[in-house]
């Protein structure tokens, strides 16, 4: 499978989800950023409840990935830090199971950015979310996502590992999204 063809083809109010295997979880992540903000030159928002945002904008530039052109909602550094430093580019929220949180904060983010052309928004990762929340939780969270990304007529990327999650949440967030890319 090509990935660079399959996200090239992705429409601007097109929601995707990936389903990466885990061996090669990190490399579709750097992969699918590589090919939004350096190959599309697409500006965007990230979301991350993996990596905090110093050790994810490391890794980001180490690999040439634009991070200026990326605005990022961190909701792992103060749960595993306790605290963070403001930056221009970071919203940082109290946690991974503070959703509603979340939600505010993409909703900020929308606003601030400046283009309205070639946008994205890429969750990274819903199998992540299900460590600090109920299955149910998660899915009603990545309904309100998919909701909000329609109306805002932006392109979305929800990332999740393809085994040990819960199925039933797949089946569920897969009918939100408009293509489903398995990465094996």
């Amino acid at each position: 499978m090509d990935l660079i063809k399959e996200l090239s083809s992705v429409k601007k109010k097109e929601i995707v989800l990936i389903l990466s295997d885990e061996k090669k979880y990190l490399n579709t992540n750097l992969k699918v950023l590589d090919i939004l903000t350096n190959k599309m030159s697409e500006k965007g928002i990230y979301v991350t409840v993996n990596r905090p945002f110093n050790s994810l904008t490391e890794l980001l530039e180490k690999n040439k990935i634009k991070t200026k052109n990326i605005f990022f909602i961190d909701a792992i550094t103060l749960t595993v830090v306790g605290e963070a430093k403001e930056v221009p580019n970071c919203l940082f929220i109290n946690s991974p199971n503070s959703l509603t949180e979340l939600g505010i904060a993409l909703g900020e983010a929308f606003k601030a950015m400046k283009t309205k052309d070639d946008r994205f928004i890429f969750f990274d990762s819903l199998s992540t979310l299900l460590i600090y929340n109920q299955s149910k939780s998660v899915t009603k969270f990545a309904h309100f996502l998919t909701g909000r990304m329609r109306e805002w007529k932006i392109k979305g990327v929800l990332i999740s590992l393809q085994k040990n999650i819960d199925e039933n949440l797949i089946a569920q967030v897969s009918q939100f999204c408009d293509r489903i890319i398995e990465v094996k």
